[in-house]
């Protein structure tokens, strides 16, 4: 028995290996946000920044801006919080392209009902002929992502960037 255990415990250790990066995307999931529930002073707002190029991405950050959302405001029911959208998952925001039976769109529509503001980047959107009225109504268009952004953060809001290593699953 004791030779079994021996043998055995390289392959939990090469297990634990492999398993480490998922097992520590648990614990560091919106640290970001963690860290300013605990802080000692409200932050200015917060931007949500979103800059994907893969599909479907609001299927794994709307929940996740959800739930950030909802901790954040438990925390400073007051705060501003905004999400700026420059890559690819904006064109999903488009009037044409978007599903509003899809339970992404509905959280971000809710969201928008919460004063949750979201803009796109209107350079990015013109690659795909995209102009201002072409998106859901929730949905502003600003000129320039990054430089929206920029402003946002110049204001004092805290900048946290969504990304799929820190998604809900």
């Amino acid at each position: 028995m004791i030779r079994m255990m021996n043998n055995s415990i390289p392959f939990l250790l090469v297990l634990l290996a492999i398993y480490q990066p998922f097992l520590q995307a648990d614990d560091s999931r919106l640290d970001a946000v963690q860290a300013l529930i605990v802080a000692d002073a409200e932050p200015g707002g917060i931007v949500f920044e979103i800059l994907t190029w893969e599909d479907n991405s609001w299927d794994w950050a709307a929940p996740m801006l959800q739930i950030a959302t909802r901790q954040l405001r438990e925390r400073y029911p007051g705060i501003e919080i905004v999400l700026i959208s420059h890559g690819n998952e904006l064109f999903d925001l488009a009037l044409k392209n978007s599903q509003p039976a899809n339970p992404a769109i509905k959280i971000l529509q809710s969201l928008s009902d919460e004063q949750v503001d979201f803009y796109v980047s209107e350079d990015y959107a013109k690659y795909k002929h995209l102009g201002t009225k072409d998106f859901l109504p929730f949905v502003d268009v600003s000129p320039s992502g990054t430089a929206q952004l920029q402003d946002f953060i110049n204001l004092g809001f805290t900048h946290i960037l969504l990304e799929r290593s820190n998604a809900i699953d």
